[in-house]
């Protein structure tokens, strides 16, 4: 199956991401050359969100405008109308779908990459122009909108996906969608720009920003260009959204990847300080989540004082943290906090138990530092009902004890911790009380590894079972569907037929005098006529229509919701398309047409056989009549 096949399939479903009807109708007046300000002004004005947020993006600290702009049409000129059409796609897509049904997915962190990548774009595209800043903006905001899209179409399917994955491993995400959806969030992001109307090289440099090793390219057209903007701008965001700790991994990342576009240290610290500064800007605009960063000066002190750290540890390699602490000690909860962020971990807290046991369930920390006395909840009930959870059974649990008390640390066991520690105690101790925790939960990875690998390889063995019935269900000459493919696609809408009583029709579509064409140019060229002819089909039927071959210069085209007088339509449309096609085959001179047969679904029939029967009769009709003509099937001919 295509992708553009599977593409209107899921677009048929009704749950795709997409702009607004105002988005669309400003995409459209903007691509016509004779539209004026005051056209756009009008359109823009019908949609009260889109213009108050426009006129915060005229007002705004970005563009440092001197006076007020109140009117829509002063905007216009202001940012002018590809800014404006830009805007307004990528501005509407994020109002549709800032929430959703996927509970696995979280949107505002989804928007907020976004927004980060479609700025740090943006920086770059000022730097090397493959296309307008504002361009690059869009493309950089709707870079992973396929995500979106399968979230929305599968909220329950994508979640459990989200869940076997691994962070930001996109290899193994795409490798785990296509086995579970034959489709994955790449495939489907190009097919949504390019159904929204992006231009080409905006699509394909989305879509090429997704392949690793951008940076060893050599590639100077247009669209590398662009795509190496977008993947450093991705991970410009990852650095914008990471956690304390996992910002030192970014921004090593971030390091490699520069040379690629030719920035030097300095020229990197000033693009991330404007995106940073930037990105906060328009957090407030679209009210999409920010954080603060620090500097790129603060982020070098940082990771170099944490490489000397994790010198000292008897560890050969250091394993950074995920740590609630639970307390409502608040100069404790900062003493430690700071040891831990010195050590390299990254730290969330609760004020009391209820607290922390919600956030172990949602923010998932692989290790709980609790005091032995909260409020809300006692220690002991806490540790208890953490173990009670799936995801509790996997946490290292220490309590902190007031003392040595024999009984104190049974109990804190008894309930399910894994160590305990005695206050007071030093930072150099609590570290070495966290070796223990971090070999124990290396030795975890190492088997989620082993685990992992045996998924990916059944996901890929997925993958390869799936093509496999792709194959078997495509005709290798023309990549149409094939007969088993379209009788099995019939059955299924003669169920939908006989189920809802939606009106079902079909066409039965033979080439005229083909035989002719192969004896005098041969069959090679002859071949080609069939491979083009399919293409013509393609371009010339409905979406929602199937066009099969069922073999020689026999198609098949299955019209579900259409009556007899739509399918006409349809069969009109093929016929005077062959007719009027202008043939590109070489060695090819001739011209072509077909008969075309014609069934609509009658009360009375029993199977879908009857249907395809009495289209082929029809075609019979055709042919008998002088060919290059519609002969529908006459409703006497129905029935059992």
């Amino acid at each position: 199956m295509t992708v553009a096949t599977r593409f209107d399939e899921l677009k048929a479903m009704g749950d795709l991401p997409s702009p607004s009807g105002v988005a669309l109708e400003i995409m459209r007046l903007t691509q016509r050359e004779d539209t004026s300000i005051q056209d756009l002004a009008k359109a823009i004005q019908t949609d009260p969100a889109l213009s108050g947020r426009l006129l915060k993006l005229a007002n705004s600290a970005y563009l440092g405008v001197r006076r007020p702009v109140v009117a829509i049409e002063d905007a216009i000129r202001l940012l002018g109308m590809q800014a404006i059409r830009h805007f307004a796609l990528g501005i509407s897509v994020l109002s549709n779908c800032s929430h959703g049904r996927c509970e696995g997915f979280d949107y505002r962190s989804f928007w907020s990459h976004s927004l980060a990548t479609a700025l740090a774009a943006q920086a770059l595209a000022h730097l090397d122009r493959a296309v307008a800043p504002e361009e690059s903006f869009t493309c950089g905001l709707l870079a992973r909108v396929g995500q979106l899209a399968l979230a929305s179409i599968y909220p329950d399917a994508y979640a459990a996906v989200l869940l076997s994955v691994p962070g930001e491993d996109e290899s193994a995400l795409i490798a785990c969608e296509r086995g579970k959806f034959a489709t994955d969030h790449r495939e489907l992001t190009g097919a949504l720009l390019e159904d929204w109307g992006l231009p080409v090289i905006h699509v394909d440099g989305v879509t090429a920003s997704y392949q690793p090793g951008l940076e060893d390219l050599e590639d100077t057209s247009r669209v590398q260009r662009l795509a190496r903007q977008l993947h450093l701008a991705g991970r410009m965001a990852w650095l914008c959204v990471a956690q304390t700790a996992d910002q030192p991994h970014c921004l090593a990342h971030l390091e490699e990847l520069a040379p690629s576009l030719e920035l030097d240290e300095a020229l990197l610290g000033q693009l991330l300080e404007k995106v940073i500064q930037d990105w906060t800007e328009w957090g407030r605009l679209l009210d999409v989540p920010t954080q603060e960063v620090p500097s790129l000066a603060e982020l070098k002190e940082g990771l170099q004082a944490k490489m000397k750290l994790q010198t000292s540890l008897p560890e050969a390699e250091f394993l950074p943290l995920k740590i609630l602490l639970v307390s409502d000690d608040e100069l404790n909860l900062k003493r430690l906090t700071g040891w831990l962020e010195d050590m390299g971990h990254s730290v969330m807290s609760a004020g009391e138990g209820n607290e922390g046991l919600s956030l172990v369930l949602s923010k998932q920390p692989q290790v709980v530092i609790c005091e032995r006395r909260i409020p809300g909840m006692d220690c002991l009930e806490f540790c208890q009902s953490l173990r009670e959870t799936k995801f509790g059974q996997q946490v290292y649990i220490i309590v902190l004890t007031c003392s040595e008390n024999g009984d104190e640390v049974v109990q804190a066991f008894e309930a399910g911790a894994d160590d305990h520690l005695a206050k007071p105690f030093s930072a150099r101790l609590l570290q070495a009380r966290l070796w223990g925790a971090q070999r124990l939960i290396r030795l975890r990875q190492e088997v989620e590894r082993e685990r992992e690998a045996t998924r990916r390889y059944l996901a890929e063995l997925a993958v390869a079972n799936r093509r496999l019935e792709q194959m078997a269900m495509t005709d290798s000459l023309t990549a149409l569907p094939n007969r088993r493919y379209a009788m099995e696609r019939m059955e299924q809408a003669w169920a939908e037929y006989q189920r809802n009583g939606t009106p079902l029709s079909c066409l039965v579509v033979d080439l005229d005098l083909f035989k002719q064409i192969n004896d005098h140019y041969g069959h090679d060229i002859g071949d080609g006529v069939l491979r083009e002819i399919a293409n013509v089909f393609r371009s010339s039927a409905r979406s929602s229509d199937v066009v099969c071959r069922l073999g020689g210069e026999e198609f098949f085209v299955i019209c579900t919701n259409t009556t007899a007088a739509e399918a006409l339509q349809v069969a009109e449309r093929l016929r005077h398309a062959v007719k009027s096609h202008h043939w590109t085959v070489p060695g090819f001179g001739g011209n072509l047409s077909i008969s075309v047969g014609l069934a609509a679904s009658l009360e009375g029939m029993k199977e879908w056989d009857d249907l395809y029967r009495l289209a082929d009769q029809a075609l019979y009709d055709a042919k008998r009549k002088g060919r290059d003509q519609i002969c529908m099937a006459r409703a006497s001919d129905g029935g059992g």
